[in-house]
């Protein structure tokens, strides 16, 4: 899972999403600027909610709008630096605005799988500035590195590595929340989820705890059968980290037998062929 991923999720939603340009001058301060009020936070419309973020950050919405993703997390971090006393209503704040735009995304894509329509109806397509702003939000909680983010983060998993790279961070407690979202419809969910499982193994706070190894090794053996072949392609990452034996016996029946073959490589196995990856890569040299 890497931030192509997130392009690709993109465009499904009809979106091409185009970062804001970063211009040479920057928030050397934060604007001193009022809380929002829970009407900001709780707008059906969601340029009031991006008003609402841009408070959060500390600054007004035109001057975030003049400056975008690149000046979230250092404006962020200075801001929770110089006003203490409104860092825990901020960092609530931000929490609760990424659930409810996860909402907006959720609607979109559940009615996208709903319809089995490749490409939408435009009325069902979520703005380029809506996406910038979304993944401005998921910038801002990142930053914040705060484990009651979790819930959120794992709406914004099919995002790319800003989310993925901090659930992984949140360590045993994250597992079994990711592991859920293997149950999710959307294959892009699972493939993350699955890819975001598998850099776990990586952390050295689960490598050391069989529990959690066990978990995320009963899940990618999961996702190694998923009906989606970029799910299984995954978990071939995932089984080669694991290693033992059982998981190493699991990747030479996929290297033989995975029925997938991509149309679009000129049929090629693709899982197959991350398999023979994989196990080519254990061996000694």
């Amino acid at each position: 899972m890497d931030v192509h991923s997130f392009f690709f999720e993109i465009w499904l939603l009809g979106a091409s999403l185009v970062w804001c340009s970063a211009p040479t001058t920057s928030f050397s301060q934060a604007v001193s600027v009022p809380l929002p009020s829970q009407d900001e936070l709780n707008s059906p419309d969601w340029t009031v909610r991006r008003g609402a973020f841009a408070k959060l950050v500390g600054t007004n919405q035109e001057n975030y709008a003049n400056r975008g993703l690149v000046y979230v997390a250092p404006l962020l971090r200075n801001t929770l630096e110089k006003e203490p006393k409104n860092r825990e209503a901020r960092r609530t704040g931000l929490i609760k605005l990424l659930e409810t735009e996860n909402g907006v995304v959720e609607e979109k894509r559940l009615k996208r799988l709903a319809s089995r329509l490749e490409t939408p109806d435009e009325k069902d397509l979520l703005s380029e500035e809506y996406v910038n702003y979304y993944g401005d939000v998921i910038a801002a909680i990142a930053t914040l590195k705060d484990p009651r983010a979790l819930n959120a983060l794992l709406g914004a998993i099919t995002t790319g590595n800003m989310a993925t790279r901090t659930l992984v961070s949140f360590g045993k407690p994250a597992v079994e929340p990711v592991t859920q979202r293997l149950q999710h419809p959307d294959p892009r969910v699972r493939v993350a989820a699955t890819w975001t499982l598998s850099q776990m193994l990586e952390a050295s706070e689960i490598a050391n705890d069989p529990v959690s190894r066990s978990k995320i090794k009963a899940a990618l053996i999961r996702a190694a059968t998923d009906n989606d072949p970029f799910v299984r392609r995954e978990a071939v990452d995932g089984l080669a980290r694991v290693g033992d034996q059982e998981s190493i016996a699991l990747l030479e029946k996929i290297a033989r037998t995975d029925p997938y073959r991509a149309d679009f490589l000129h049929g090629t196995y693709v899982v197959r062929e991350a398999a023979t990856k994989a196990l080519q890569a254990r061996r000694p040299k």
